[in-house]
């Protein structure tokens, strides 16, 4: 029969000797094993050959909402995720074998990742917003890992969402999505314009009174400004036009001070999403007037 050689930490062996537990009782080194693992355990620390990822979260269209947070082991299908509560700022995905990863939050309407644009500072010039590559290695936390970037078009897709896998467009042409919003309590009813920059063409959609969320399918490919504009009823006044803006790739705080429109690059037979036209304090005459 071969033996069994157990360590057991000098500090915790001095701790039970010093109280008096004779080193030849089975039962109480079993006792002390059990009590060793426990405390090991009960560390937090990640389990070895496995490690953690952990961060800040954020939410540029208002109050944070409860989000799922995706490790996507880059090169294949496997993922991990965890869920956050509505408010939390912060999260940790544990039990990650060690690999390569992307990061990705996903709301309701939006998606937020960690990308070379968080690692460069998030400025207005930092313009590379592709994922960022996160290393995790067995029995360590890989930490600071911020999911704040929520202007990225072409995250992938939501993992195990309809979405993933199906064409979300009409063949020959794209699409563009996102959420909407309003300086205001509640969303009046609005026309989405997307204006293409190369042909001065115009494809509008309008939504209804308190949609939060707006699609513009059918949008041959090519170059485009995306602006929003209220509908006048239910108290609103008409042609009031928040644009997607640098402003809003900004955060749209009182520093986001450039409300230049951005483009959005349309792919046929793709949907771009996360395109959000909430820039309503550019100075009057930024926008083209209401189509």
């Amino acid at each position: 029969m071969r033996k069994i050689l157990l360590l057991i930490p000098l500090t915790l062996l001095l701790t039970f000797c010093a109280i008096g537990v004779p080193a030849s009782s089975d039962q109480q080194v079993a006792q002390i094993v059990s009590a060793t693992l426990t405390a090991v355990a009960q560390t937090g620390q990640p389990a070895g050959g496995q490690g953690s990822i952990s961060g800040q979260l954020n939410y540029p269209l208002g109050a944070m909402p409860a989000l799922k947070i995706y490790a996507i082991l880059t090169g294949t299908d496997q993922f991990y995720v965890v869920e956050t509560t509505a408010g939390q700022m912060t999260y940790q995905l544990d039990n990650l074998p060690e690999g390569k990863y992307h990061l990705v939050a996903y709301s309701a309407e939006a998606a937020g990742g960690y990308t070379q644009a968080v690692l460069c500072g998030q400025t207005e010039t930092c313009t590379d917003h592709s994922l960022a590559d996160v290393i995790v290695l067995g029995g360590e936390t890989t930490a600071e890992i911020n999911l704040f970037d929520w202007n990225q078009p072409d995250f992938p897709p939501q993992p195990g969402s309809a979405a993933q896998g199906a064409p979300p467009v009409s063949a020959g042409v794209g699409a563009v999505a996102g959420q909407l919003m309003y300086p205001a309590d509640a969303l009046p009813a609005m026309k989405i314009a997307a204006f293409n920059i190369e042909t001065a063409e115009t494809y509008t959609v309008e939504t209804v009174a308190g949609q939060s969320t707006y699609q513009l399918d059918n949008l041959p490919a090519g170059r485009y400004f995306i602006v929003a504009y209220s509908i006048e009823g239910n108290g609103f006044t008409g042609g009031v036009a928040g644009g997607y803006t640098a402003a809003v790739a900004c955060g749209l705080s009182v520093n986001c001070t450039d409300h230049t429109l951005l483009e959005v690059n349309i792919i046929a037979n793709n949907l771009v999403q996360n395109i959000v036209p909430g820039d309503f304090y550019a100075p009057e005459g930024t926008f083209p007037p209401m189509p």
